[in-house]
């Protein structure tokens, strides 16, 4: 997912950045002001954590947290003893505080949790006011013809199931007249096994083309890559079923759901729809 929310002020910060002002910032105020910022300004919350200027304290003082989130991103940045500094990302809005209380309980031997019980060292964002969702890049013009195809590529192959079962007959008499020696009896053993592997097949065939046709619209790459192999199957399988007994029009179906397939492969790999699969957050 592209996350479109501006940083505050229109400032981006790599952690890198963030670890240069962690260990610079002392050289931007005055000493005066850096003494206040990491003493206690307000009185200790029920786990004896104060707020500093800017800086959330440890119970002792030692240690100053400052943390953030906000869509698709987290971020959090200690003052240690000694000037040390640790920082903490994340690619996705997740809580930090049981990965900080450890990591504090680690580096300084305190008992952590000290922030307070679950709760979000600072105020949440207005409730009426919720943050706007990520977006992903609209789909090319060659991603939603694909898309199109593989809907119609479902209604061939449920289409070319019903006729499957309504030329059994001529499939039948295709089969006795390939195989002159088969009986009757032999040749009426074959329709029901047909007929389920067409239903079966007509119905895979169907909700694999809406799965594969639902992920390529999301600007999954997986699905298209998913397509491709199972055209490459379907391909395999044409020439067993062109060369098998069947009636003509079952063969002029499974043709035209192979011709579909063909197309929708093309239209995923064109040059516009391999720019959107690749996209951030495909």
């Amino acid at each position: 997912m592209i996350c479109t929310i501006p940083a505050v002020g229109g400032l981006w910060a790599t952690p890198a950045d963030l670890v240069r002002l962690g260990l610079g910032w002392t050289r931007l105020l005055p000493t005066e002001l850096v003494r206040e910022a990491l003493t206690a300004q307000t009185p200790p919350g029920p786990t004896g954590r104060a707020m500093g200027l800017g800086w959330l304290l440890s119970p002792d003082g030692e240690v100053g947290l400052h943390a953030g989130v906000g869509a698709g991103a987290t971020a959090a940045l200690m003052h240690l003893p000694g000037g040390q500094v640790r920082v903490i990302v994340t690619n996705r809005a997740v809580p930090l505080n049981t990965v900080t209380d450890r990591l504090l309980h680690l580096l300084t031997g305190h008992p952590y949790p000290c922030i307070e019980s679950r709760r979000s060292m600072y105020p949440r964002y207005p409730t009426d006011s919720p943050l706007p969702e990520a977006t992903r890049p609209t789909p090319p013009p060659t991603a939603r013809a694909a898309v199109a195809v593989m809907y119609a590529g479902a209604v061939a192959s449920l289409t070319a199931m019903a006729v499957d079962l309504a030329t059994v007959g001529a499939t039948k008499a295709a089969l006795a007249k390939h195989f002159p020696n088969l009986t009757s009896q032999q040749l009426n053993a074959q329709q029901v096994p047909l007929m389920v592997s067409w239903i079966a097949g007509g119905l895979v065939g169907a909700a694999l083309w809406i799965l594969v046709a639902r992920n390529t619209r999301a600007g999954r790459n997986w699905a298209r890559i998913t397509g491709t192999g199972l055209f490459a199957v379907a391909t395999i399988d044409a020439f067993g079923t062109l060369l098998a007994p069947e009636a003509v029009v079952v063969r002029v179906f499974f043709l035209l759901v192979w011709l579909i397939g063909l197309t929708a492969v093309v239209l995923l790999w064109q040059r516009g729809s391999r720019a959107y699969f690749q996209a951030p957050g495909s």
